[in-house]
C-alpha cells in the first residue's frame, strides 16, 4: 500500500497512460484519509479503458528465465529435506494491526507462524476474512489451498490475501508456504494494487492447473488493475510456475508490468484446441461509451503455451459489421496462416454489400445520435477497401503458388482503377509486389518491394486502413503489415 500522497501520484500517471491512449481518464472515488506505507515493488500502473487491439505486428515480449524472487524474509532454503511441521493445537492470533505498513509486511511472517502452530492451513481461511484494514474501512478476500505446486508430491499451502473499499482502491498479496526441515518457509510471491468493483469479484486464485502437461501445476492469478468511469475495468492475468529455485511468470511481463489483461471482462483456462494443453482464454468487452474509438467488437484473445512461455497465439473478432472489420479479419487470418479463411473475409469485404462503411466523423455507435443524422460514410472508402482488398487476395494466391489465379486478379485491379482513380495507391501497390515476384519469382523480396512502397507512401497507404481514419481504438499499421510474407 502506498501513503496518501504516493497513492495519489500512482494514481495520476495511471490515468495519464488512460488519457494518452485515447480514452478519458478513469473516475476513482475520493482516496481514504491514511493509507499503510509504500506497498513491494510490484508494477501496478494501468492500461486504457479502451481494449487493446493488438497491432497485426505485435509479437510476444522476447523471453527471459527472471524469477519472481524469493521473499527477504523466511527464504525457501532449498537444501532442507520436504519435512513438514506435525499437526499442533497451539493457535497464532492474527491482526491486521502495522500502522505504515502493507499486506506483505503485516501478514507474511504472521501467516507462517500460524502454519507452523497449526501443523497446517486448517482454520487459516477463516481467520483472515473478519480483519480489516485502515481503521475497519477495508475489507479482506482470502483464498487458502493446500496442493503440490513443485512436484515432489509433499503439498504447499498457497493464500491469496487482498484488502479492499470496493470501487476505491485495493492491495493484496499471493504467498506460497512450502515444508522445509520440519516447519514451513517461503512467503510472497506475488503483490498487487489496484482496485475491487465488488466483494463479489471472481479475482485471486483463478486456478491450480497443470497447463502445460510439464508435472507441475500453475497458478493462474487475476486482479484488476484499474476501474474506470462508464464501468470498464482493466483485469490483469498471470500465470506462475515453480522452477526449482522459486515461482516465475509463464507470460512475459510487458513495459508497463502487465502480463495478459482482459479489458471489461473475464478469463477462463480450458484446452480450446483440443491438443491436450490448456489455454488461457480472454474474452474483451466493447467499449461503447467512449468516444474516438471507431467501430468496434468484441474480441477473443488465446493465449497458449508454446513450449517455453505462454503467448498470445491469437485473437478472433465478432462477425463484421463494417467493411473495414472484414479487411482487418482478413489480415489476422493471414498473420495466423489461415489462407482459406483470410480469402473469405477479403471476399467478403469486396463483393458483400450489407457490410457497412465508414466516415472519418463517426465515431459513435448508430444509437448515439440520437435525432441528429448518423454520418454517411466516406464515398472514397469502398474504393479504397475494394483495390486493398484485391491486393491481399492477390497475395494469397502467391503465397499458395497459384501465379496464374494471381496474374487474374492483377489484371483485373488494373482494370478497375485506371490512373487517378480512388484506390489506384493499392493498384501500385500491388505493381511494385507483382513486378519484382515475376522478375525473381522471390515472394521475400517481392514482399520487401510493397513493404517499400508501403514506407514511402504512409499518408496514401498505411493511414486509410487503421485508426487515422478508424479512431483512436484501432490498429495502426506499419509497412511490415502490408506483405506479412516470404521471409
Amino acid at each position: 500500500m502506498v501513503r496518501r500522497g504516493g497513492l495519489v501520484v500512482l494514481y495520476g500517471l495511471m490515468a495519464g497512460l488512460v488519457w494518452s491512449c485515447g480514452a478519458p481518464p478513469a473516475e476513482p472515488t475520493a482516496a481514504p484519509t491514511r493509507q499503510p506505507s509504500e506497498a513491494p515493488s510490484e508494477p501496478s500502473g494501468t492500461a486504457s479503458p479502451t481494449r487493446a487491439t493488438p497491432s497485426p505486428t505485435s509479437v510476444p515480449p522476447t523471453r527471459t528465465s527472471t524469477p519472481i524472487p524469493t521473499p527477504t524474509l523466511g527464504p525457501w532454503r532449498g537444501d532442507l529435506p520436504e519435512e513438514c511441521p506435525g499437526a499442533g493445537s497451539g493457535t497464532v492470533e492474527l491482526t491486521s494491526e502495522g500502522p505504515g505498513q502493507g499486506v506483505v509486511e503485516i501478514f507474511e511472517v504472521q501467516i507462517r507462524d500460524y502454519l507452523n502452530a497449526r501443523g497446517g492451513a486448517s482454520g487459516l481461511a477463516g481467520a483472515l476474512r473478519p480483519l480489516t484494514l485502515l481503521d475497519g474501512t477495508w475489507q479482506a478476500r482470502a483464498q487458502v489451498e493446500t496442493t503440490d505446486l513443485t512436484g515432489n508430491s509433499v503439498p504447499e499451502v498457497l493464500v491469496e490475501l487482498t484488502f479492499f473499499e470496493p470501487l476505491q482502491f485495493s492491495e493484496g498479496a499471493l504467498f506460497v508456504y512450502r515444508c522445509a526441515g520440519g516447519e514451513f518457509a517461503g512467503g510472497a510471491v506475488l503483490t498487487t494494487v489496484g482496485q475491487v468493483l465488488s466483494a463479489g469479484d471472481p479475482d485471486g486464485i483463478r486456478a491450480v492447473r497443470d497447463m502445460n502437461q510439464d508435472g507441475r501445476p500453475e497458478i493462474v492469478h487475476s486482479y484488476i488493475s484499474i476501474a474506470g468511469s462508464h464501468a470498464f475495468f482493466t483485469r490483469q492475468f498471470r500465470i506462475l510456475e515453480w522452477n526449482g529455485q522459486g515461482f516465475e511468470d509463464l507470460i512475459m511481463i510487458d513495459e508497463n508490468g502487465f502480463a495478459a489483461q482482459v479489458e471489461s471482462g473475464d478469463g477462463a483456462v480450458r484446452d480450446q484446441d483440443g491438443d491436450g494443453t490448456l489455454e488461457l482464454v480472454l474474452s474483451n468487452a466493447v467499449a461503447g461509451a467512449y468516444p474516438d474509438l471507431g467501430p468496434q467488437r468484441a474480441r477473443t484473445d488465446i493465449w497458449q503455451w508454446d513450449g517455453e512461455a505462454f503467448v498470445l497465439a491469437r485473437w478472433d473478432y465478432t462477425r463484421p459489421v463494417f467493411r473495414i472489420h472484414a479487411i482487418w479479419d482478413g489480415d489476422d487470418a493471414t498473420r495466423f496462416g489461415d489462407f482459406e479463411r483470410a480469402l473469405a473475409f477479403y471476399q467478403d469485404a469486396v463483393f458483400n454489400e450489407q457490410l457497412a462503411g465508414w466516415s472519418l466523423g463517426r465515431l459513435w455507435p448508430d444509437s448515439a445520435y440520437g435525432s441528429a443524422p448518423t454520418p454517411m460514410p466516406d464515398r472514397g472508402e469502398r474504393h479504397r477497401l475494394d483495390a486493398y482488398g484485391r491486393y491481399r487476395i492477390l497475395l494469397l494466391h502467391v503465397a499458395q503458388d497459384n501465379q496464374a489465379e494471381g496474374q487474374v486478379v492483377y489484371d483485373t485491379l488494373l482494370d478497375l482503377f485506371p490512373e487517378a482513380a480512388v484506390g489506384r495507391q493499392f493498384v501500385d501497390l500491388a505493381t511494385a509486389f507483382w513486378t519484382e515476384y515475376s522478375a525473381s519469382g522471390d515472394l521475400t523480396q517481392a514482399c520487401g518491394k510493397a513493404i517499400d512502397f508501403a514506407e514511402s507512401h504512409d499518408s496514401t497507404v498505411l493511414s486509410p486502413l487503421g485508426k487515422d481514419f478508424y479512431g483512436l481504438g484501432q490498429r495502426e499499421y506499419q509497412a511490415e503489415d502490408i506483405c506479412p510474407l516470404g521471409g
